[in-house]
């Protein structure tokens, strides 16, 4: 059991609402009579309007999370990592997973939750974006996704996710990056709305006919997609 001074305020969360309340709080303690207890099941706080960058292109971790201690250094605030299990009110104890806590304020920003609404299969079914952590999941799922369908269509051609900006209404398009070398070919389905990107990733061509080879690669390609693209445009 972690041991609780007269007056002093547990939170339940280091979302945005619990990290501003034990900040604010900090500063209308007295730390001789009282302190703050901050506790979330994470060791970081992460910026929510943020974490969707982490599924559609290169992201720098640090600009999505930040650990605790960071933002609470040098401050009257006792970080606990624990999940929050139940609170007794008649007692004024929360129960968590590292022990319980006892408090005389408790403050609850545990955040939101994901709602289903009785859909069935729906929660089976979905990834949610709701932190970091899902964002990684959704990522990784995308990569999965793209590396099926390029070794089951080709074995010569890869789907590149690596955020190059593409203007999808061109026919075609070249990016060189310091090591690689894509050329791309946009595929627009009969329903007129969903499109495929299709791309040679090597290392820069040695001459100019071996880019005009890759050219005609993916020519050949497209022509011979259409019937696993759209069977891939309905799942």
């Amino acid at each position: 059991m972690v041991n609780v001074a007269p007056k002093d305020i547990v939170i339940l969360g280091a979302g945005v609402a619990g990290i501003r309340a034990a900040l604010d709080l900090e500063k209308k303690i007295d730390s001789r009579t009282g302190r703050i207890v901050l506790v979330d099941e994470n060791d970081y706080h992460q910026y929510l309007y943020k974490i969707q960058e982490v599924c559609n292109k290169d992201y720098e971790e640090k600009d999505i999370i930040v650990p605790i201690f960071r933002l609470i250094k040098g401050k009257n605030i006792e970080f606990i990592k624990a999940s929050v299990r139940t609170v007794d009110p008649e007692r004024r104890v929360v129960d968590t997973t590292g022990g319980e806590i006892p408090y005389d304020i408790l403050v609850i920003a545990l955040g939101s939750h994901i709602a289903y609404f009785g859909i069935e299969g729906l929660e089976e079914n979905s990834l949610t974006l709701s932190s970091f952590e899902a964002a990684r999941e959704i990522r990784s799922r995308i990569e999965e996704l793209f590396k099926e369908v390029a070794q089951k269509t080709f074995d010569t051609l890869k789907f590149s996710i690596r955020g190059f900006d593409i203007d999808l209404g061109a026919k075609w398009k070249k990016i060189k990056y310091v090591d690689d070398f894509v050329i791309c070919r946009n595929i627009i389905m009969k329903d007129e709305k969903t499109q495929f990107l299709l791309a040679v990733l090597s290392k820069p061509p040695e001459s100019d006919d071996i880019e005009r080879y890759y050219e005609q690669l993916l020519d050949w390609a497209v022509q011979n997609s259409f019937p696993d693209l759209e069977k891939l445009s309905t799942i």
